[in-house]
């Protein structure tokens, strides 16, 4: 998969295209509209009208998501009520978080994020492993950042949330073996986010004995669920 993303990005640069996001490449300044997307850039508090079933929005500091269903989603604006199904105002942390994401999704970090301490550190780990180079406005992402973009958004997401996301990296048995095999046959995001517990502070050995039981519990509550659906007393 690395492979295919080298080739991708050398393929569309001698083809004219410039990358401006992790994902998106243009060849024409008129192509730029994902300056009215993916937050804008910035500070990320952009305002962002979401239409359509799923989509996300951005209002006064809140996100919100529409309704997937497209059925539901029409009977709701045939019956004149707001088509949402979840909203979350944001906190200053987590308006920050979001800022941060949405840089490094654009490649370029600005300077006034650099000011939160943990963001500093982590874009000096960034700066020594080649990811991030300084420019006069903060931090640009380097040829090689482009490239692990989607692991460096990893670091920035607080380890409750990283436990949130265990479930797009397999099931509970499949991330337990995870925890004790080899990382080099380890599925690469798991083996990234097995190397974050582990390596992130010297609490890390007992971060992953933590994590372990955590999935031990998961395990226990699966096999719970599961026999009190097979005896009928869940619908």
């Amino acid at each position: 998969m690395l492979s295919k993303r080298i080739l991708a990005n050398a393929s569309l640069a001698a083809a004219g295209y410039k990358q401006i996001t992790g994902e998106v490449f243009v060849r024409r300044d008129r192509d730029l509209f994902v300056q009215s997307s993916f937050g804008g850039g910035g500070n990320a508090q952009n305002t962002v009208l979401a239409i359509g079933p799923s989509a996300f929005g951005f209002i006064n500091g809140a996100v919100y998501h529409n309704i997937c269903d497209l059925h539901a989603y029409m009977k709701a604006v045939d019956s004149g009520l707001i088509p949402v199904n979840k909203v979350a105002v944001l906190t200053q942390k987590s308006a920050q978080r979001r800022a941060m994401l949405f840089a490094v999704l654009q490649l370029h970090v600005p300077s006034f994020l650099t000011r939160n301490g943990r963001y500093s550190r982590v874009l000096s780990k960034w700066q020594r492993l080649g990811l991030v180079v300084p420019t006069a406005t903060g931090y640009a992402t380097s040829a090689f950042g482009r490239l692990w973009y989607n692991h460096m958004k990893m670091d920035l997401l607080p380890f409750s949330d990283s436990l949130k996301a265990l479930r797009m990296l397999g099931s509970v048995d499949e991330l337990k073996e995870g925890t004790k095999g080899d990382l080099q046959r380890t599925d690469s995001h798991l083996a990234e986010l097995i190397l974050m517990i582990q390596h992130s502070s010297r609490t890390g050995p007992f971060r992953l004995a933590a994590f372990q039981a955590y999935l031990r519990i998961l395990q226990t509550a699966f096999f719970d669920n599961r026999s009190v659906g097979f005896t009928g007393h869940v619908d």
